[in-house]
Formats: structure tokens, sequence, C-alpha cells
């Protein structure tokens, strides 16, 4: 992980400051499309928006996140099956 430049907000530490974490890896855009479904698949009956693959303009490798539309219960229910 000490290659990867890209890190995201985890939480404020116990000191009140900001807690980062580097964001996971993937060197194709198949590794990362295949670890988002699988999260889909575990966290659909809380999830609010569906994790997507992205490809990082930052460091050229894809990593997971939230998209921008909200998941309809049937949507969630496709996911859970």
């Amino acid at each position: 992980m000490k290659d990867n430049p890209c890190i995201r907000f985890s939480h404020i530490g116990v000191d009140g400051q900001p807690v980062y974490k580097p964001k996971k890896v993937f060197d194709t855009d198949k590794e990362a499309i295949a670890y988002a479904k699988m999260v889909n698949v575990m966290n659909a009956s809380h999830m609010i928006h569906k994790q997507v693959a992205y490809k990082c303009p930052k460091c050229g490798k894809w990593h997971i996140g939230r998209s921008t539309t909200i998941l309809s219960e049937k949507n969630r229910e496709k996911l859970m099956k």
C-alpha cells in the first residue's frame, strides 16, 4: 500500500483529527467490477447507493465507490437474490 497515493477519509480519531486510509486498488476493471458486485450482494439490505468501479485519474488504477443513483427497492431485491 506504500505505493498507493489514493486515500479516503475514514473517521475522526480520539485526538479529534481526521484519519485517512488507503483506497483498495485493482489492476484491472474486471477485478474492480467483480469486487463491487460482491460488495453489492453482501450489503444490499442496507445500502443506499450501489458500488461501482472507476478508473482513478490520480493513480491510473481502479477503485470502487458509490454511484450517484439511489438504489430502488426493486434493485435492492434483485441484488439480494
